[in-house]
């Protein structure tokens, strides 16, 4: 209590109850009067506090946040806490992140569109004074998605295999969209090798199935539209990468399709290449396929010992030395046998075509049909078409320099013998000079 000789009397730390005090105001005659003043302490009458979530907020994914606002709330003393809570969905708790859930404004991440409708996300706000008096309020997210934004496309983008694997396949299925994916299309490219084809529809459906393709580079476009006509491209690189045992192929020929190569007899084929080849060897038959007259065997001897495999040209000479067809060309109709690849460099003057494995000279060169290159004559590029044309040129040239020189000689002597040669003159008759005067005269 403060100022009790003062006209103003300030009272603190008063407790509940009912309180008395008396004022007593003297003159200065020293008269004096008194005054009773009552005062009454009772509690305060508390009120809870008011929630306010803030207003309700519309997003268009792929915007996948907001923020959340509580500030607005209120109380008549003071609020104490705030706590914030998803409602619904109840199948995306988990799903998205409230940052801070007990702040009086938090952000809210994560998200998205469920479905193909708008997603509408509930979170309720709740507050509590110092009394623990609590309240609540709730506000609405809604999450639309925009129909133009494209699908999104979900394949291997760069694709390598290795020959004689004979089959791609590109698998886009897992690509996606809210609204549902309407159509797939593979395009390939147009510099690609004309060598190669998509299976019949596989071009029109979420996985393309690529096949008969050689060594080399082939380059896709897919394209994916949804069902309110946006799209996404994508481009796929297959890189096709040659056999590593392309130099070690041999090619056996069947002469007659109608000869049945049954597994029996591929397994006695290949017992007698390696009784032929060692005893530490084993056939490796990569493929067999049908032509039009004659059936393909491609295989290759791998030595055992070494784990590596013998070139084709040693297997060829060494299978055409022992004969070991001939013996069984009554039974298996064989046409003939030689490497997959040429194994010939030309003579360093030519190239070796891959599928008719014959030199095709440069300009200025061409074969050696006298020479054999396992055992193929013509597979060189040894002679230059300018040497042989002087080669071939050179005896004409010389012969008729020879006759030049004999038929000089010739000339040159004769003339000789005619200036070496004496003239004699002799008198004319009488007769023939008077008839030689008269033709003068006149």
């Amino acid at each position: 209590m403060q100022g009790s000789f003062t006209p103003i009397l300030v009272l603190n730390r008063l407790q509940k109850g009912d309180y008395v005090f008396t004022l007593t105001v003297t003159d200065g005659s020293k008269q004096q009067s008194t005054a009773e003043v009552s005062v009454a302490v009772v509690e305060e009458a508390n009120k809870p506090p008011v929630a306010n979530a803030g207003s309700d907020q519309t997003i268009s994914w792929p915007m996948d946040s907001v923020t959340l606002d509580g500030s607005s709330s209120s109380d008549d003393q003071d609020v104490v806490q705030y706590h914030w809570t998803l409602v619904r969905p109840v199948g995306a708790i988990g799903q998205l992140d409230i940052e801070m859930p007990r702040g009086v404004s938090t952000n809210v991440t994560r998200l998205c569109v469920r479905g193909k409708s708008p997603t509408v996300y509930e979170f309720n706000l709740t507050v509590t004074d110092q009394h623990n008096l609590t309240s609540w309020d709730s506000v609405l997210v809604t999450v639309t998605k925009d129909a133009s934004i494209p699908p999104t496309i979900v394949v291997t983008l760069q694709v390598e295999v290795s020959l004689p694997q004979h089959l791609v396949v590109l698998n886009a299925s897992r690509s996606h969209d809210d609204f549902g994916i309407a159509s797939y299309q593979w395009m390939p490219y147009p510099q690609n090798l004309a060598i190669g084809e998509m299976m019949s529809g596989s071009e029109h459906s979420a996985v393309l199935y690529f096949t008969n393709f050689v060594e080399g580079v082939y380059l896709f476009n897919l394209t994916v539209h949804n069902t309110y006509h946006a799209h996404s491209s994508a481009v796929v690189n297959v890189t096709v990468l040659p056999d590593v045992h392309e130099k070690n192929l041999v090619q056996l020929f069947l002469a007659d399709r109608s000869v049945v190569l049954t597994l029996a007899k591929l397994t006695l084929l290949k017992e007698m290449i390696c009784n032929e080849m060692g005893t530490e060897t084993k056939v490796i038959v990569q493929e067999t396929r049908q032509l039009l007259s004659n059936t393909v065997v491609e295989f290759y001897v791998l030595d055992t010992s070494t784990d590596k495999p013998f070139l084709a040209t040693r297997v060829v000479n060494t299978l055409d030395e022992s004969n070991v067809f001939k013996k069984l060309n009554d039974e298996f109709s064989i046409k003939g046998m030689e490497t997959k690849v040429c194994q010939t460099n030309c003579s360093g003057h030519g190239v070796c075509d891959y599928y008719s494995k014959t030199c095709r000279c440069k300009p200025g060169w061409m074969a050696n049909p006298f020479r054999s290159v396992h055992g193929k004559k013509g597979l060189n590029c040894d002679w230059s078409i300018l040497y042989l044309v002087i080669i071939l040129l050179a005896p004409v040239l010389v012969s008729t320099m020879l006759v030049w020189l004999i038929c000089c000689c010739c000339y040159k002597r004769q003339k000789r013998v005619v200036s070496n040669r004496r003239v004699r003159y002799a008198l004319l008759p009488e007769d023939s000079r008077s008839s030689s005067s008269k033709l003068t005269l006149k």
